[in-house]
């Protein structure tokens, strides 16, 4: 089924990032006698597994995006985000007395971060909400070249029941999934990228070579083979299938550089390259890339497109290793 034409799921933790960006005003309020806040521009896009699903759009996949909202202002907003990239928000859930999840980010003047306000934080999941998810996953998950699995809040989509109801969905599939999780939650058939602070803290080892092939063992069942890949930040990563271990080195940035939503971006290209029929070994470059690329934008989530990464790849310099 694999092929050029790519059709990925992505299952998860979804919220909306709307940053504001602010300037101080000579004006006091009338009512607090406090100072005003003038927004001078703002902007917002998906974050969680909504970045992950944008990310593989732009790649140019079919992508579909599976979570639960609220019936709000929030959603829509956000959901026209993931559309105006291509994703498809058929199954992204709107239940009611449910807080579509917000981080409301906040930057001074001077482009200093203040405390984010988060919306959605205390929500309950409605369990007629999460049948219906996973009802929709099971029904077309064959139709699917690879499954993404993102944890990503404290107050996540994987409840215990949740887990439950799709450990029974993936038991019988034999589709790929990659899991990327936080809170180190397990499912099984899954392949799993990590970064290397959580890969320490999950396999026991110290160092990248350890890790891998001890968190593959560790995720081993029955006649599974997982793939690890271990994301080492600005020094590359580094993968195991259970035959080789594979390295890409981090390409060095001659860019100002931001961080957020790198690991989203190299996930993205892993599983794009890999729903192309790419082995692991080649589509680690491209994912490698795709995180590089993403840290040119600045105060939001890069999206690279294939042919930024593409570019880069003719001519990356590579850090030593």
């Amino acid at each position: 089924m694999k092929g050029e034409k790519r059709k990925i799921a992505v299952l998860g933790d979804v919220a909306l990032d709307f940053y504001y960006f602010t300037k101080l005003s000579d004006e006091i309020s009338v009512e607090t006698n406090l100072p005003v806040n003038i927004i001078s521009r703002y902007s917002y896009g998906a974050g969680g597994a909504g970045n992950l699903a944008v990310n593989i759009a732009t790649l140019g996949a079919e992508c579909d995006i599976y979570g639960i909202c609220g019936d709000d202002i929030w959603a829509d907003i956000l959901k026209r985000s993931m559309n105006s990239a291509g994703v498809h928000t058929e199954h992204y859930i709107a239940s009611p007395d449910f807080n579509t999840f917000v981080y409301h980010k906040i930057y001074t003047e001077d482009d200093q971060e203040l405390p984010r306000y988060d919306l959605g934080g205390d929500n309950v999941y409605p369990t007629e909400a999460l049948d219906t998810l996973l009802e929709q996953l099971e029904m077309n998950l064959d139709q699917y070249d690879e499954l993404v699995i993102n944890q990503q809040f404290s107050n996540s989509l994987h409840t215990p029941y949740f887990q439950e109801k799709l450990t029974r969905i993936l038991e019988k599939s034999r589709i790929s999934v990659w899991l990327d999780s936080r809170e180190g939650i397990n499912y099984p058939r899954c392949s799993y990228k990590i970064n290397l602070s959580e890969a320490q803290a999950h396999s026991g080892k110290k160092t990248p070579e350890e890790c891998v092939t001890a968190l593959y063992e560790k995720y081993c069942a029955g006649d599974f083979r997982p793939s690890i890949v271990v994301t080492l930040g600005a020094e590359g990563a580094i993968s195991y299938d259970g035959n080789a271990i594979g390295r890409v080195p981090g390409i060095n940035a001659t860019w100002t550089m931001d961080t957020v939503g790198a690991g989203d971006a190299f996930l993205s290209g892993l599983v794009y390259s890999l729903a192309g029929s790419a082995s692991l070994s080649e589509a680690l470059p491209f994912a490698n890339a795709s995180a590089a690329v993403s840290t040119k934008t600045l105060r939001a989530t890069g999206h690279p497109t294939k042919s930024e990464i593409e570019e880069l790849l003719q001519d990356p310099d590579y850090r030593a290793l």
